[in-house]
């Protein structure tokens, strides 16, 4: 029969390595304490509630995480002292200068208590002089849900959006040209045409009432744009059957092969339809969120693990109105993989890289992974502005364990099979 004893959980910024370390010991634990600072208060009382068993678990709150004196008061009053007290303490969380002085409180009133931490390297939890290290925790911790891991650190989870594209066949044609190899001739039609016809450029904008030709640019510019689009569309094939590959309502390309511009007699409806949906949110870089999401699909599918979590524009917000957004996310056991995508220029692509590798360590901890998926050159010759690049440079400039954590991939690993190569190495290396 395991002896019980109380677990210690010191509670710091990310209460991630609590929550595995509690789940972990939770057949030989009686009773957890969570020692917290006025600052971790939330925090603390989030992770009781996302904890089963909330009756056995106590909350110890210390005046001072630094003040010897006031944190063996502090947990004096709530750990009562025997001579069959059993503690046992995972010093893991909180400030160093809490950890020191809650083991220092532990070790003279509990002459047999054991201590741990949850080595974020191994995965493993490794006792002082007690036991072997254990198991692979990623193996046998659990997180049951996304939900439950932003509920964590106080988010409340947005209501999903759709898993699936809102335009399979254009999807589909999309990846097909990422392996033809036209991907960027797409990219460049977008950018040259369909944001001269369909972007409000002095507002930084998409149109967000009705398309109609720009007043801030002269209407022989503008048709002067939509007339060079017309040659193209009617010169690439490829092109033509890309955006004919929308319903008829979504369509910014008329029956004749011409780009769709909106007159005075048409609703906003139409216009939210054929430009906000078909364009904004779609051909300016929502396809390929999607077409690296059905490649991760593609991928777990094939390596027939259970116990994956996945899915794709993930957002949550907090009591003070913070926002999360994380692009693409997996999880397997408890740890966190999150994926960026963006079609956007250089630097906006080292902002993305900052966001992803900040989104993941806020709800992932020290061992979540970031990804980013940029249209940026792999590799150059001249080894400047390229995804290797870019790599070394946010891990020189970022702090903690980014170089083994965080990985970016350019235009030529969009092709599936590179792609899929890619993934498994960042998933299980």
């Amino acid at each position: 029969m395991i002896e019980k004893r109380d677990l210690i959980l010191l509670v710091g910024t990310n209460p991630l390595p609590n929550y595995v370390v509690a789940q972990f010991l939770k057949d030989e634990t009686a009773k957890i304490f969570l020692v917290h600072t006025d600052t971790t208060r939330e925090i603390a009382h989030g992770l009781r509630n996302v904890l089963s068993d909330k009756e056995t678990i106590c909350l110890v709150e210390l005046e001072s995480e630094w003040d010897a004196s006031k944190i063996g008061r502090n947990l004096g009053k709530m750990i009562k002292r025997s001579p069959d007290l059993k503690l046992h303490l995972n010093y893991t969380g909180g400030t160093k200068a809490m950890a020191v002085h809650v083991y220092q409180w532990v070790k003279e009133n509990c002459p047999d208590a054991w201590f741990s931490y949850l080595d974020a390297r191994s995965h493993r939890l490794v006792y002082d002089n007690r036991r072997e290290p254990s198991e692979l925790l990623t193996e046998v911790v659990h997180i049951e849900s996304i939900e439950d891991l932003l509920k964590l650190h106080s988010y409340t989870p947005k209501p999903p959006k759709d898993k699936e594209s809102p335009f399979p066949d254009a999807n589909l044609m999309l990846a097909n040209l990422i392996e033809d190899k036209l991907i960027h001739d797409f990219i460049d039609f977008k950018n040259r045409i369909l944001c001269s016809v369909y972007y409000s450029k002095d507002k930084n904008s998409w149109f967000d009432k009705k398309a109609k030709l720009q007043t801030h640019q002269s209407t022989t510019e503008i048709r002067e744009f939509v007339a060079k689009g017309n040659r193209e569309i009617a010169d690439n094939n490829w092109l033509k059957e890309l955006l004919v590959s929308f319903p008829p309502e979504n369509r910014i390309i008329n029956e004749d092969g011409l780009l769709w511009e909106a007159d005075d007699g048409a609703s906003n409806k139409e216009v939210d339809s054929r430009v906000l949906k078909s364009v904004k949110d779609f051909l300016d870089g929502k396809w390929l969120e999607f077409h690296v999401y059905n490649v991760l699909r593609e991928l777990l599918a094939e390596k027939k693990e259970e116990g994956w979590l996945y899915g794709i524009s993930l957002e949550a917000t907090s009591g003070n109105d913070k926002e999360f957004e994380l692009d693409i996310y997996a999880v397997k056991g408890y740890r966190l993989f999150g994926i960026s995508v963006t079609t956007a220029d250089w630097y906006h692509a080292k902002s993305k890289a900052f966001e992803v590798i900040h989104r993941v360590r806020q709800i992932g901890g020290d061992e979540a992974k970031a990804m980013l998926i940029a249209d940026i050159p792999h590799e150059t010759e001249d080894g400047k502005r390229n995804a290797l690049h870019l790599e070394k440079d946010v891990a020189f400039l970022s702090t903690g364990s980014e170089g083994a954590h965080f990985k970016v991939l350019g235009t030529e690993k969009w092709q599936t099979e590179e792609l899929k190569n890619e993934l498994r190495g960042f998933l299980w290396d």
